[in-house]
């Protein structure tokens, strides 16, 4: 177990968790892992580069009930353990800490500021395509961008940048945070739904459902103000799934394993809002419909 004080603590290691480690421990920066109560982590993992590179990292475990403080938290749970995640560590955070979501789903903000105790929390919005082929191997299938934001850039941002590719700085992240669940709105209820690779949506028997649903959700961003995002999102989503093309997205492999999902928390929103202003969106709908009824039958087979 780690005690000394180090540069970076993940919590979450999937996909996602596992890839950034890599690349903040390839750069010299020291990395411990948080894991989840009760769970005990491997000693290393494998993370295979878009270059064909097989590498192994030693992983440095530090257990959540420790005391000692965390200065930067990446956090790389699903939507729905965010919130439990925190709690198990909100005694390690302070006024100095800074907490960085990265994650598929919309997190209200206001459910987590009594958990970070003053810590300033950032978002991280990841497109880079990455996919588990064992609990402790990732694959990387496509390099996107990993945007970083609000307010002032951060002392630490350019080693973080010189680490991991693809990374920026957004002082106003906000429609960009509307824009990633967007993007996650078309891409991982339908390739879930039909069992597909990311790229599979530019098919012929999948291209017309996807570009309605690109349709209604450059409607919903308009309508939130987000006009320049708006403008660009049709050309923004199929760029996504082009760059991904070779991945299995998040609720694909979770639906294809019975898993919990993030449906609430990536599609639900858009409905709530729409709701909200009276907006119609009829294919946005009946996807959450059709993809609930998928879940609920699958889970029933097994």
């Amino acid at each position: 177990m780690i005690k000394t004080a180090i540069d970076w603590h993940i919590i979450g290691f999937g996909a996602v968790g596992q890839l950034l480690h890599g690349q903040l421990q390839a750069a010299g920066l020291s990395v411990a892992v948080l894991p989840r109560t009760g769970r005990t982590l491997a000693t290393e993992h494998t993370v295979h580069s878009l270059q064909g590179d097989i590498k192994r990292y030693a992983i440095a475990a530090t257990d959540p009930s420790h005391n000692d403080p965390i200065r930067r938290l990446l956090v790389c749970t699903k939507s729905f353990h965010v919130t439990q995640a925190l709690a198990d560590i909100s005694h390690r955070l302070n006024e100095s800490s800074e907490v960085i979501l990265v994650n598929n789903g919309m997190i209200d903000r206001a459910n987590l500021t009594p958990l970070i105790q003053g810590a300033r929390l950032l978002f991280g919005l990841n497109t880079s395509g990455a996919y588990r082929v064992d609990d402790y191997e990732v694959v990387q299938a496509g390099q996107g961008q990993l945007r970083l934001g609000p307010g002032a850039e951060p002392d630490w941002f350019g080693r973080f940048q010189a680490a991991v590719p693809g990374s920026s700085w957004i002082v106003d992240i906000e429609p960009y945070r509307w824009q990633k669940l967007a993007v996650n709105a078309v891409i991982n209820p339908l390739t879930a739904l039909h069992n597909c690779l990311n790229g599979d949506l530019e098919l012929e028997r999948h291209s017309a459902q996807t570009q309605d649903l690109i349709d209604e959700l450059t409607m919903l961003l308009a309508h939130q103000g987000f006009a320049e995002i708006a403008q660009t999102f049709n050309q923004e989503c199929w760029r996504v799934i082009r760059q991904t093309s070779q991945n299995r997205s998040s609720m694909n492999q979770d639906a294809a394993q019975h898993r919990p999902t993030e449906i609430e928390f990536i599609l639900k929103p858009w409905l709530r809002y729409a709701g909200e202003h009276q907006l119609a969106v009829p294919n946005l709908t009946q996807l959450y419909d059709l993809f609930r009824a998928h879940v609920s039958l699958t889970n029933k087979d097994t």
